[in-house]
């Protein structure tokens, strides 16, 4: 098609969009990501949201963890683009704002680099007048020259396939998208696995493909995506690297391929939900019925900055996707049967798929204590698992929960290898005394290996001392909520034990509550669909069996991590410690009502059931 293809369809209909009526019909490709993951209500709400009354969340940037990952997508781009300008020639078609690549000017410049053979093209612009689809690849690669920098990418034929639009060339283009993000892979093929935002990757590139194929005359069977680094798992063995430029992440492109089929077919739907949102989303509503199925809350899905609105659409609707191991998918397929709520007393796990010996008696177990009208608050009235372990008090126990932070925070200095860094920066560690609480909390100075291993030795020495006070000879339990704080400490092939395999500490005596009491048994309360440590909490403090207030913050969750990136920088640039900052306290202040929760559930649950 060459370069009429910007602007002419299938049927010679020269079209050139002009006005904002026009480019409504014009999709991008990165304008899919929130249908294809599930989360269509956040595309409702940014184009919609504030004049059906309501508020977008208050954003505190030091605090701000996708803000933070966003902004690190970014430097990542930069970092690759400067590597590959050292490996090759790279020809940079735009680097001005956003609103230039609305430019056919920039699609024709890109046009022209591909008829000179630039070895990689950065920032070009596609469109595609018959889709009506238009993008920005970070890169297009010449077929060439991939094996070049990614050997045994492409089959030696398809490496010098030609393009039809490229007269005497003796190669085509294919799109390679950077991705901040581990590709996970597929055991069989080696393509990218539809793991957390693989399938949104996946249609992005394959829009960009499309656009190219019209582009070239030639429609690739994969484009690419460049991620930190990849794992896969062959044969039971564990591959992988941490090095971004050691291996491409295919998607394939192919819809005579099964896989091509499908990831074609979401994003063809993909595109018509952002131009039906575009005409007729202003008439629609979320609550207290959706106008459509897409605005149905996904509770499991991103929320963006609109985490509030979310929360209240969902106290209204009482959406299926609230229910223990309910995804998306299983809930439209039980709507499909006449089920919308949970509150619908005819619910029952099969009716929203879920089966199995442990997860359809949880369910149950749910359904059961929230749907019931009467006195039964928390079940069962008697706990067995365990009991003997946890329900008498003994003279000392201790409640412990670790904040850490993982290498999504990469300094980029050792690029293309990963140099990010896994960290427990707080280990707060609470027990009662005489009948008070007793609270430390255990911060590093900065954000190091020597730091996270002093504060390790400083709580196993406070643990060590109340213990030989309190009740010498015995060894107390360490209550904690999920197996994150053992993982991080001792199992994990990064754990703090292993980062720092000279220290001579002792093996923890951990008691998991969540997973041997709560789960197991398990224990229910009415107000809360999961066993999630806040949803708990809240639940019996609302129906007024324990005392203690979770406020929302921005320090909680990965507010936490974000707020400790954050001081650690203002750390750096003052010379000062992470306690000097404000925000650290807020850190520790939720870090505090982790392990009094609980004290106060546990506590709770051993007088009453």
């Amino acid at each position: 098609m060459t370069v009429k293809s910007l602007f002419t369809n299938l049927a010679g209909d020269t079209i050139f969009p002009d006005s904002k009526a026009d480019w409504d019909e014009w999709v991008s490709a990165s304008r899919t990501r929130n249908y294809v993951l599930e989360n269509a209500l956040v595309d409702w709400l940014e184009l919609y949201g504030e004049e059906k009354g309501y508020e977008k969340d208050t954003v505190d940037d030091r605090a701000d963890f996708v803000g933070i990952i966003m902004s690190q997508g970014q430097v990542f781009e930069q970092y690759v683009l400067k590597y590959l300008q050292t490996a090759s020639e790279v020809e940079t078609i735009w680097s001005g704002d956003y609103a230039g690549r609305y430019d056919i000017a920039t699609s024709e410049q890109t046009f022209d680099a591909m008829t000179r053979g630039v070895p990689i093209i950065y920032q070009g612009t596609l469109r595609d007048a018959e889709s009506k689809t238009y993008g920005s690849p970070d890169f297009l690669f010449r077929s060439d020259i991939v094996n070049e920098l990614f050997p045994n990418t492409l089959s030696d034929a398809e490496s010098h396939r030609p393009a039809p639009d490229f007269p005497d060339a003796t190669w085509h283009y294919v799109v390679v998208d950077s991705k901040f993000a581990n590709l996970d892979l597929l055991s069989k093929s080696g393509e990218l696995g539809n793991g957390e935002s693989s399938r949104a990757y996946k249609v992005q590139v394959y829009l960009y493909n499309r656009m190219l194929a019209r582009l070239q005359g030639y429609s690739p069977p994969h484009a690419f995506l460049l991620g930190r680094g990849w794992k896969q798992r062959v044969a039971g063995e564990s591959l992988s690297s941490n090095s971004s430029m050691d291996r491409l992440g295919p998607v394939s492109c192919d819809t005579d391929d099964t896989e091509g089929r499908k990831v074609a077919n979401l994003a063809e739907s993909a595109v018509s939900w952002v131009r039906t949102l575009r005409t007729d989303g202003a008439s629609w509503v979320a609550e207290p019925e959706p106008s459509v199925n897409e605005l149905r809350v996904n509770d499991g899905g991103e929320a963006g900055y609109w985490s509030d609105a979310v929360k209240s659409i969902i106290k209204e609707t009482e959406d299926l996707t609230v229910l223990y191991q309910v995804s998306a998918a299983k809930r439209d397929l039980a709507n499909k049967s006449g089920f919308t709520r949970w509150s619908d007393p005819l619910l029952t796990p099969e009716d929203v798929g879920v089966n199995g010996e442990s997860l359809k008696p949880r369910l149950a177990a749910f359904l059961e204590v929230n749907q019931a009208d009467g006195d039964s608050l928390v079940l069962p009235h008697k706990i067995q698992t365990e009991r003997a372990v946890w329900q008498p008090r003994p003279k000392l126990e201790f409640f412990v929960d670790f904040e850490t932070v993982n290498s999504l925070k990469d300094t980029f200095d050792n690029f293309p290898n990963q140099s990010g860094q896994d960290l427990i920066f707080m280990i707060g560690c609470g027990h009662m005394e005489d009948g008070d609480w007793q609270f430390e909390c255990f911060i590093t100075d900065r954000l190091t290996e020597n730091e996270e291993a002093r504060i390790i030795d400083e709580w196993f020495d406070h643990m060590n001392l109340v213990q030989n006070r309190l009740d010498p000879g015995n060894k107390a339990h360490i209550y904690h909520w999920s197996a994150a704080e053992v993982n991080f400490l001792q199992k994990a092939s990064n754990s703090a034990y292993n980062r720092h395999p000279d220290n001579n500490w002792p093996d923890p005596n951990w008691f998991d509550f969540l997973q041997r009491v709560m789960r197991q048994e398990p224990v229910v309360v009415r107000g809360a669909h999961g066993f999630g440590l806040k949803a708990i909490t809240k639940a019996l403090n609302n129906l007024e069996l324990i005392d203690i207030e979770w406020p929302d913050g921005t320090t909680d969750g990965l507010g936490a991590m974000a707020g400790a990136w954050w001081c650690d920088q203002q750390a750096e640039n003052d010379g000062k410690v992470l306690t000097d900052y404000e925000l650290m306290d807020d850190i520790r202040d939720y870090n505090e009502i982790d392990c009094r929760a609980m004290l106060e559930i546990i506590s709770y649950l051993r007088i009453k059931h």
